[in-house]
């Protein structure tokens, strides 16, 4: 029976992301998806290669990774969840799943500020739970932003005790 951990990208494995997007982007960024597609018509016309120079500089939470990594185990699967639209070019870590709830489009290098899939962080969950039978345990990693606690109440209400919640 396996345990599944869902993991949130910014503000809980990453502390610092949207600050330094703001920081060396020029551009304001707050964490929702509102201001995320916002934000990716701002980049329209820069190459991928300005977000991708910034991840040298995320404060990954080194901690928390550890953690992760010591109790992974063949029962244990571990999906990276993220708002974040560039977090499948801004993570080097071996997770058994990274998913964005926005896909950009991207052509030769450049953003073109279109999006071409937008997900909830519900709908990727309910996908991967689809095709797991007995679950064992469901563990969330959160910094309790909006789109977490929308995946912590419909995975409360579908798996009651099994569901577990890490804030950080």
């Amino acid at each position: 029976m396996p345990e599944i951990y869902f993991v949130d990208f910014d503000g809980t494995l990453v502390s610092n992301s949207f600050d330094l997007y703001s920081e060396a982007l020029g551009i304001k960024i707050e964490n929702s998806r509102e201001t995320t597609k916002r934000v990716l018509k701002l980049l329209k016309d820069r190459n991928i290669l300005e977000v991708l120079k910034l991840k040298e500089k995320l404060n990954y939470r080194w901690e928390l990774i550890k953690e992760l990594y010591n109790e992974k185990n063949e029962r244990v699967i571990v999906y990276l969840l993220s708002d974040n639209p560039f977090v499948k070019h801004l993570i080097d870590k071996k997770f058994d799943g990274v998913y964005s709830t926005i896909v950009p489009e991207i052509k030769d290098g450049i953003l073109t500020g279109r999006i071409l899939k937008e997900y909830t962080k519900v709908e990727i969950a309910e996908g991967i739970l689809a095709n797991i039978e007995n679950i064992s345990k469901i563990k969330v990693y959160t910094d309790g932003g909006e789109s977490d606690e929308e995946l912590i109440e419909y995975l409360q209400r579908n798996y009651g005790e099994k569901v577990e919640i890490c804030r950080y």
